[in-house]
Order: structure tokens, then sequence, then C-alpha cells
């Protein structure tokens, strides 16, 4: 049975039932970190790398500073599902992290 979860704070996801089960993505994702870009297809395997990334996925780079709606920092981190939504892992200068989507960010 599909479910969709989405949080704009580091969570724990935690699944109870009786087993066997899986975890796969309807929609795999890429994500961007500073090791590089990886398609990640399934929430229980690691990404692969890749060399590339879907257009308009990544529009801001690593290292890019930005200012939103929990503050400014800068981008550390991404995950796109191409064509739906990509989100951006920002670090403020005292190190707290939060995510938020591409939209509500704007670069000084």
């Amino acid at each position: 049975m599909a479910r969709f979860g989405l949080s704009k704070t580091e969570t724990v996801n935690q699944v109870h039932g009786i087993g066997p089960f899986k975890t796969q993505r309807l929609v795999p994702i890429y994500e961007l970190n500073d090791k590089g870009v990886f398609f990640d297809p399934s929430a229980t395997q690691p990404g692969r790398p890749t060399s590339t990334s879907p257009p308009g996925c990544f529009v801001l780079k690593l290292g890019t500073r930005v200012r939103g709606s929990k503050g400014a920092g800068v981008v550390v981190a991404a995950q796109c599902t191409p064509d739906q939504l990509t989100q951006y892992r920002i670090e403020k200068p005292d190190g707290e992290h939060f995510w938020v989507q591409r939209d509500e960010l704007s670069t000084p």
C-alpha cells in the first residue's frame, strides 16, 4: 500500500506491522551531496553515483548562500523528485540544519 510523508525538519519514520515488508520508492529520487549526484530508486539500498541529474533538479549548487523563512545559511545537500519536488538542506552559521523547498529560498 502506498504511503506519502513530508517533513520540513529532520524526522525518523518508524513503521510497525507484521512482516516481512519492503520499502520501495514509487518515484526514484536524486540526491546531491559533497560526494556528487546519486540516483536513489530504493529506500533500503544506497544510491548509485550518476554523472547527471534531470534538468532543473538542482538549480542551487552546494555552497550557495541562501535565505528563507527559517534563516540564512548555505546549501549543503539536496533531494529531487524530477518534475515534482526539490528540497535543499541548509546549514546555518551556528551549525543547525533545516530542509526547505526551492520556492521558499532566495539568494542574497
